[in-house]
C-alpha cells in the first residue's frame, strides 16, 4: 500500500494554538462514529476556533493510504478523558457513507453493504500501514504492554474498559462484523512491519537507524534527512535508506553501557539496571536512590530519543545555565534535536544541541558531576546535596536549585 500522510495541521484547534507538549507512550485507536468517510471533511469540522476536539492523524475512509497528520505528534490531543490525550498518539479512522447512526449511541443500519465493508476494510487497511510506519519510527513493539495495562497499541473501547478512557466503544462496534478484532489490528501491524510493505512507498523517504536492515527491532529512529541520521548513528549501528541501502556505518569502538541494553526490559528491570549503574560508577556520593530517580523521569527508563541516540539519560544540553564544570563529556560530542522550552508560560518547541556520550555511565558521572559543580553566581546552585542522607532533603535542594 501506498502510503500518502499528507500535513493538514489543525491552526484554528485550540489543541493546535495551546501546543501542550507531551512525550507519547503508544497509540489509541478511534473511529469517527458519524457517516463520513472523508478524513478532510472532518480535519475542516475540527479547524474551527469553537472545536476543541482534535487527533493526531485522521485516515480517510474513501482513498486507500490517505492520512491528513492534523497535529504533531508531540501535541496533547483531545480525542480521550484524559488518558489518551497526555499520553497516546490519536489516530482517527474515518467510517462510511453508507451508514446511518439512529438513538444517539453506536447503532446504525447500512444503506448499501458492499461500499459499507469496502470503505471499512479501507479505512482498516491503512490505519494498519500508518500505525506500522509510527512504530517503525519509535522502534515499538506494537503488541507489548504499557505502564498502564494496555497494549500500546489500544482502541478507545479498550481504554474505556480499563477505566482510563470516556465511555466510547469505537470501534469495536463495526470491526467484529468482519471477523476483526484490537488482537487481529496489532498482529496486522507487526506483520506490516516485519514485511516492510506498509513503508515502500511513503511520501517521505525516511533513513532509518538500525544494526542491519532486516533487524527491524533493533531500529532507534527514523529520519527526513540523512545528515541527522548519521548524526544519530550510535557505535555499531548503520544508516539505511527507504530502499535498505547502507548509507553510512558507525565503526567506533564500543564502550561500556548502551541504550540499547535496555531493549525489552520491563520498567522493574529496567529501574534495577539502572540502580546498579549508578551505584557501580557514580563515585560522588550524591543518593544512588535520588540520581537513579531522576534517570527514570528523564529518560523514561531508558527509551526516549535522546537517550537512545546519544546515551544522555538527564536531558544534559551542550550548555547549562552557562555553567562549566569538570566533565568527563568530551566538550564536542552532540546530537541537535528538537525539545519543549517554556516561554512566558507557553510551550514552544525548538532546535537544540545535547550531549552524546560513549556509553550510560559517562551520562551518570556527567550529571552528577554537574550536579556538584554548577554555579548561581558566586553559590553552589545545589549547596548541601553531598552532605544530604535523606533523598526528600536531597530532592527539595535539586528542586529549589531549579
Amino acid at each position: 500500500m501506498a502510503l500518502d500522510i499528507q500535513k493538514y495541521y489543525l491552526k484554528n484547534n485550540r489543541c493546535y494554538k495551546q501546543a501542550v507538549a507531551r512525550e507519547p507512550i503508544g497509540i489509541q485507536i478511534h473511529s469517527i462514529g458519524t457517516a463520513q468517510g472523508t478524513a478532510k471533511a472532518v480535519a475542516d469540522y475540527w479547524n474551527q476556533s469553537g472545536v476543541s476536539c482534535a487527533v493526531t492523524y485522521i485516515v480517510d475512509a474513501d482513498i486507500s493510504g490517505k492520512v491528513l497528520q492534523t497535529l504533531p505528534e508531540e501535541y496533547y490531543t483531545w480525542a480521550d478523558a484524559g488518558y489518551g490525550n497526555r499520553n497516546l498518539i490519536t489516530i482517527e479512522i474515518c467510517e462510511s457513507d453508507f451508514m446511518k447512526y439512529y438513538g444517539g449511541g453506536a447503532n446504525y443500519n447500512v444503506t448499501n453493504e458492499k461500499a459499507f465493508e469496502a470503505d471499512i476494510l479501507r479505512g482498516y487497511d491503512t490505519a494498519v500501514a500508518l500505525c506500522a510506519d509510527i512504530c517503525k519510527r519509535y522502534n515499538w513493539d506494537p503488541e507489548a504492554k504499557l505502564p498502564s495495562g494496555l497494549f500500546l497499541i489500544s482502541s478507545h473501547n479498550e481504554g474505556r474498559l480499563a477505566g482510563l478512557s470516556s465511555a466510547h466503544v469505537d470501534p469495536s462496534h463495526i470491526w467484529p462484523q468482519f471477523n476483526l478484532s484490537m488482537a487481529t489490528f496489532r498482529k496486522a501491524v507487526k506483520n506490516a512491519i516485519k514485511t516492510g510493505s506498509s513503508l515502500e512507498n511513503d511520501s517521505v523517504k525516511y533513513f532509518r537507524v538500525r544494526t542491519s536492515w532486516e533487524a527491524a527491532n533493533s531500529q532507534l529512529g527514523a529520519y527526513e534527512y540523512q545528515e541527522s541520521a548519521v548524526a544519530a548513528c550510535p557505535p555499531g549501528y548503520s544508516v539505511f535508506d527507504y530502499k535498505g541501502r547502507n548509507v553510512y556505518t558507525n565503526k567506533s569502538s564500543i564502550k561500556g553501557t548502551q541504550a540499547s541494553d535496555f531493549n525489552g526490559l520491563t520498567e522493574t528491570q529496567a529501574a534495577e539496571k539502572i540502580l546498579e549503574l549508578v551505584k557501580a560508577n557514580d563515585k560522588s556520593e550524591i543518593l544512588p536512590s535520588v540520581s537513579a530517580a531522576q534517570m527514570i523521569l528523564e529518560s523514561g527508563y531508558v527509551t526516549t530519543n535522546l537517550s537512545k541516540i546519544a546515551n544522555n539519560c538527564f536531558g544534559m544540553k551542550t550548555t547549562l545555565s552557562g555553567n562549566t564544570w569538570q566533565s568527563v563529556w568530551d566538550g564536542s560530542s552532540s546530537v541537535k534535536i528538537f525539545t519543549w522550552e517554556v516561554y512566558n508560560g507557553k510551550s514552544t518547541k525548538v532546535y537544540d544541541y545535547f550531549r552524546k556520550y560513549p556509553c550510560v555511565e559517562d551520562s551518570i558521572k556527567d550529571h552528577s558531576a554537574y550536579l556538584l559543580g554548577a554555579m548561581d553566581g558566586d553559590k553552589k546552585r545545589y549547596a548541601g546535596l553531598l552532605e544530604s542522607k535523606d533523598y526528600c532533603e536531597a530532592i527539595t535542594i535539586m528542586k529549589k536549585g531549579g
